[in-house]
């Protein structure tokens, strides 16, 4: 497996806004002397990219926000390593779910715009295979939500990789979301919410769907996100008909 690695990928916040990462580094702790260089390649992609997320956000995040979502997606939970990514993959070939795919937790703020250029670029880096559990990779597999809400909030648990020696705080915000007063849950819950819209809105524009007039709704909603166990409650005030599928490892 190891001829499989084509080198490094650019960090998962290439993707985030300047105003978030900085509040990023405010509220973990900032950034050692030695990955000074690593935090600048983050800070400039961050930059890069603000062209095409102001695009992004006039041209098509408007259209997404008015999506109704379906009432009772899905989400599949648990503690990690106990096989989330298997059941996500065979669940993904049910063309009833929208699907959070790699594509859309890499850039979430402006993947639409970039599709085409993000697929050339990404094409020679990926590995065929992912490195822990040898499942396909590629940039529509299923992917978990969590890793997208890294670039457009403070609240999840990828922010424990990035800051490491603040892991347990961005545990407790992640999966407890304990510290956090009930305008950011709310906050959190809206941020949440329009990235599944504008899911379900690019799902529904890619397979070219016809709405007919009694269909009211997007695809079904089929979610990967293991920090949601410990939030299911706020997740059931976002979602009252959601059904959660808990996976324990034997």
């Amino acid at each position: 497996m190891a001829d499989e690695r084509k080198g490094r990928l650019p960090h998962f916040l290439c993707g985030s806004d300047p105003g978030h990462w900085r509040r990023l580094q405010n509220l973990y702790g900032g950034i050692d002397p030695e990955f000074r260089r690593r935090a600048a390649v983050i800070s400039t992609a961050s930059w890069s990219l603000a062209p095409e997320r102001c695009w992004e956000s006039l041209r098509h995040e408007s259209r997404a926000r008015h999506v109704e979502l379906h009432p009772a997606p899905v989400f599949i939970v648990g503690h990690w390593q106990s096989g989330h990514s298997l059941m996500h993959e065979l669940m993904a070939n049910d063309p009833q779910f929208a699907v959070v795919r790699l594509l859309h937790s890499v850039l979430p703020k402006c993947w639409v715009t970039l599709e085409p250029c993000v697929r050339r670029f990404l094409a020679r880096r990926l590995n065929r295979t992912r490195h822990v559990d040898d499942l396909p990779l590629s940039l529509d597999a299923p992917q978990g939500d969590d890793f997208a809400m890294a670039s457009l909030c403070d609240v999840s648990i990828y922010h424990a990789y990035t800051f490491p020696r603040s892991a347990e705080l961005a545990f407790r915000r992640a999966v407890l979301l304990e510290g956090l007063s009930d305008d950011e849950v709310r906050k959190w819950q809206q941020t949440y919410r329009g990235f599944l819209q504008k899911v379900a809105w690019f799902t529904e524009k890619t397979q070219r769907c016809v709405r007919s007039p009694d269909r009211a709704t997007t695809n079904r909603l089929l979610s990967r996100n293991g920090t949601n166990t410990g939030r299911i409650p706020r997740v059931l005030e976002m979602f009252p008909q959601a059904t959660f599928i808990p996976l324990v490892s034997n």
